[in-house]
């Protein structure tokens, strides 16, 4: 099974990033619903904005790079969220991405 990194999606967008152009970074935590899984690696009960209560899913945070001129949106970095594993929490990821970012050179305000 080949298992793709951030790395990855980096080197495989960076092309399609005009360093040029305005731009915002956003950030995003999605919650990717498990309800009827009984037993899957990196699923907890999280809350879910769309469900408006707390379900069993898989926690992805991720963020993109948004073209204030041509109005395209890029994905440029994610993490699982999985603070058992790792022990991050969100806001810990969100915060090595913008890093990372900053370090890649994709300067832009920050919006959440």
């Amino acid at each position: 099974m080949m298992r793709n990194s951030c790395k990855d999606l980096w080197r495989l967008v960076q092309p399609s990033i005009d360093k040029k152009s305005p731009c915002v970074l956003i950030a995003d935590d999605t919650l990717i619903a498990k309800t009827r899984s009984k037993k899957i690696e990196m699923v907890h009960y999280q809350y879910s904005g769309n469900e408006h209560d707390v379900i069993a899913g898989i926690g992805l945070v991720n963020l993109l790079w948004h073209n204030l001129t041509t109005v395209e949106s890029i994905p440029i970095d994610y993490r699982i969220y999985d603070k058992d594993s790792d022990g991050k929490t969100k806001n810990t990821h969100f915060s090595e991405m913008l890093a990372l970012a900053k370090r890649s050179g994709s300067d832009g305000c920050l919006v959440f």
